[in-house]
C-alpha cells in the first residue's frame, strides 16, 4: 500500500520517489515481485496495520504506532522543521509563544509531533496529506509549514512559487522505515532486511535520494 507524498512517493510511470524506489529495489532483491496499490494516506494507516504480508509505503516510525506495525529496517532519515515566509520560527515552543498557526498533512507525524507536544489544536491547521500545504501558506492562512526541509523546497519549486522559503533550525528527526504490516511472514521480514542491508553497503540507500534532488 502507498500513499502519493512528493518526493518520497510519487505515482508517476517515469519514476516512484525516494521511498518507494528503496522499497521497490528491496522487494527485487528479496526475490519478490511488488504489487503496488495507491491509496489516500489516511486509507494506508487505518487498513495497513490489519492487511497480512503487506508493506506501507512511506512509513514513518513513532511510539505511538510500535505497536501496530512490523519494523523491518530503517530506509530513510528526515528532518522536520518549520518553513516560512516573513518570520524565521525554529522551535515549537517559539511558535506557541508566538501564536504561530501551523500548516501541517493530517495523520502524519509532523502532526504526531504537534499533539505530543501539547500544540494548541486552533493552532494547527490540517489538511489532506500532499495537497494543498504550499498554496495555503503562500496565501497566508497559516503562518508556518511543518514538514521536512527536502519536502517543502521540493514542493515550492515544482509547483511554480518563487518567494524564497526561511526555514527554521531542526525540530525532530524521524526514521522512515520498511515496514510492514503487522501480520507478516517471518520470511519476508528476513529477506527484506537482508536486501535492505545489501542496499545499505553497496551505497544505493545513499545514491537514491539524490536522483531526486532539483537543480532549478
Amino acid at each position: 500500500m502507498a500513499s502519493e507524498i512528493p518526493p518520497l512517493v510519487l505515482e508517476e510511470p517515469a519514476r516512484r520517489g525516494i521511498v518507494l524506489d528503496m522499497v521497490v529495489e528491496a522487494v527485487r532483491r528479496a526475490g519478490l515481485v511488488p504489487h503496488i496499490t495507491f491509496m489516500p494516506w489516511k486509507r494506508v494507516k487505518e487498513t495497513g496495520s490489519a492487511a497480512k504480508d503487506t508493506l506501507i509505503v512511506p512509513l514513518t516510525r513513532l511510539p505511538s504506532r510500535e505497536a501496530d506495525f512490523t519494523w523491518i529496517a530503517p530506509l530513510l532519515s528526515v528532518e522536520r522543521v518549520l518553513v516560512s515566509l516573513k518570520h524565521r520560527v525554529d522551535t515549537l515552543d517559539q511558535a506557541r509563544a508566538l501564536g504561530v498557526r501551523i500548516i501541517v498533512a493530517a495523520g502524519s507525524a509532523p502532526e504526531q509531533a504537534l499533539k505530543d507536544a501539547n500544540y494548541p489544536l486552533h493552532l494547527i491547521i490540517s489538511v489532506p496529506m500532499g495537497m494543498n500545504e504550499p498554496y495555503m501558506l503562500r496565501m497566508g492562512r497559516g503562518d508556518a509549514w511543518f514538514t521536512s526541509g527536502f519536502q517543502a523546497q521540493w514542493r515550492w519549486q515544482g509547483e511554480g512559487h518563487t518567494e524564497p522559503l526561511i526555514v527554521g533550525d531542526v525540530i525532530q528527526v524521524d526514521s522512515i522505515y520498511l515496514g510492514c504490516s503487522l501480520q507478516c511472514d517471518p520470511a519476508y521480514v528476513k529477506a527484506l532486511a537482508a536486501a535492505v542491508e545489501s542496499m545499505r553497503l553497496d551505497g544505493t540507500l545513499a545514491a537514491i535520494p539524490q536522483l531526486y534532488v532539483r537543480t532549478n
